[in-house]
């Protein structure tokens, strides 16, 4: 989305978007619905004094084109239930009674991603050594993924990502549930910030952000510009016998990991989610 910042220098708008509401925005909201698709990769206001066009992302899935949206268990013609993403633009000028009502020249473009549903599973190429893939380079291609699994130990307490680009233009995600998308306010997705991944020694995926249950984290590199080559490795960082730090996590709510026991609900700050309703559990290393 790009405001015409020459025609309309004082132009804005803002943007909704839905995939039931055929008319997005707060107007059409329900008691069980915000009448638009909210996060913040969904809407956004753009204006004619941004340095560059807003971007949003919507993850769907090649099945939603057979999804019940009407809950009635029957799927209907293409004409009532399809695949559609639908949006709407609403001036964002604030304006005074009886004053000339503002416009806004705007210009809007959409792009499909279709990614490769399939990741590739990082392993030591010897003993004790980081875990990487078994090829000197790797390369990525404009707005395509390269995906990864990161196998967890049951010691493991954090993991340390380092990604050396050789040349080219790329971004990192990370996701402890699912193959990680552009979508943000799409739960589980993680965009890394440049100045951590590209700082020395890489960036750190804290225990909260790992799948400690299932043994796995998802990382995917997206490149920015035709071709990308990089080299990855990940190092497992594990508690030992010396380390008295204990991991704990809750069986019941699989990802919610922390290195603090919580049987209760508690007011205070914490880094991790509180568990409750369950029998928390923990791992801890063992002297060999």
């Amino acid at each position: 989305m790009q405001v015409d910042a020459v025609a309309t220098p004082a132009g804005a708008v803002q943007v909704y978007a839905s995939k039931t509401e055929r008319y997005p925005g707060p107007q059409r909201a329900t008691d069980s619905y915000d009448g638009y698709w909210t996060g913040t990769s969904h809407t956004c206001v753009a204006k004619a004094a941004d340095a560059d066009a807003k971007k949003l992302y919507f993850t769907m899935k090649p099945s939603d084109h057979y999804d019940d949206l009407d809950g009635d268990r029957i799927v209907e013609t293409p004409e009532v239930e399809r695949n559609v993403l639908y949006l709407s633009v609403f001036g964002a000028v604030a304006h005074a009674q009886g004053t000339e009502l503002p416009s806004t020249k705007y210009s809007i473009t959409a792009k499909v991603y279709r990614y490769r549903v399939e990741s590739d599973l990082l392993e030591a190429i010897t003993a004790g050594g980081p875990l990487t893939e078994d090829r000197r380079y790797s390369v990525v291609t404009q707005d395509n993924f390269n995906y990864y699994e990161v196998p967890l130990t049951t010691k493991t307490s954090s993991v340390t990502v380092v990604i050396t680009v050789n040349y080219g233009e790329i971004d990192v995600y990370t996701s402890k549930s699912k193959l990680p998308t552009q979508d943000v306010s799409n739960a589980g997705n993680t965009l890394v910030a440049r100045g951590d991944w590209q700082a020395v020694g890489g960036f750190e995926i804290a225990a909260s952000d790992l799948n400690i249950v299932g043994g796995y984290v998802y990382l995917g590199l997206i490149g920015r510009v035709p071709d990308s080559s990089y080299n990855i490795e990940v190092t497992l960082n594990e508690l030992s016998a010396s380390d008295p730090t204990e991991l704990f996590y809750c069986p019941g709510l699989a990802t919610n990991v922390g290195t603090t026991s919580h049987a209760t609900p508690c007011s205070a700050p914490s880094p991790f989610r509180l568990f409750t309703n369950c029998t928390s559990e923990r791992r801890t290393s063992t002297s060999t």
